[in-house]
């Protein structure tokens, strides 16, 4: 199954070296099932 991911913001700087951006964050949680992701960066105006 193909996942968009639209990425409407920017985590905060802090965590990012931890846990990533957003997008690899629900990339992470959603690991092992055979999921194929594409994200879409709206925050810069970048649309599926």
């Amino acid at each position: 199954m193909k996942i968009g991911i639209l990425l409407c913001g920017r985590s905060a700087p802090e965590i990012v070296p931890q846990f990533g951006e957003y997008n690899r964050q629900f990339e992470k949680l959603l690991d092992g099932h055979g999921f194929e992701f594409t994200t879409y960066a709206v925050v810069d105006n970048q649309f599926p």
